[in-house]
């Protein structure tokens, strides 16, 4: 564990050969197979994703890569299932979130509502008082009554 596998002449040799030709030219000449529409939309892409986002990604490919090279299958199965999991609750508290704020803003849109229709019955409340006391209308006294 304290040995530094960036020194490992077997990673040396590793990533040496990641740099050789015969692996890097098929992987450029794959690159550059695309037509001008799709490198278009891989490079709308990549100015849609925010930099944040990159960041994870290229966080997570280290980390996998990292995994590979350094533990064994067990341990990488493990953790892959834990970051899973906690993946998979981190969305359901997520949901539980946004149901909670849905029905926040439901409640104080009935309770506006409700505000609303309160001020305007107190508003015509005294206007109806003295329609009855002067007899306008079907609560108070009618014209021939009068």
């Amino acid at each position: 564990p304290d040995a530094d596998p960036e020194d490992d002449a077997a990673v040396i040799a590793a990533r040496a050969a990641d740099a050789e030709d015969a692996i890097q030219v098929p992987v450029n000449d794959g690159r550059h197979a695309y037509d001008g529409p799709t490198r278009a939309a891989l490079d709308a892409l990549e100015v849609e994703v925010p930099p944040d986002v990159w960041a994870a990604i290229f966080d997570l490919v280290t980390a996998t890569r990292t995994l590979d090279e350094l533990a064994d299958g067990a341990a990488r199965a493990a953790l892959v299932q834990d970051l899973g999991d906690a993946e998979d609750d981190l969305a359901v508290a997520l949901d539980e979130r946004d149901a909670t704020i849905r029905s926040r803003w439901h409640l104080g849109l009935a309770a506006a509502t409700r505000v609303g229709r309160a001020a305007a019955a107190e508003t015509t409340a005294v206007d109806r008082r003295r329609h009855y006391v002067q007899g306008d209308g079907p609560s108070g006294r009618t014209p021939i009554e009068l």
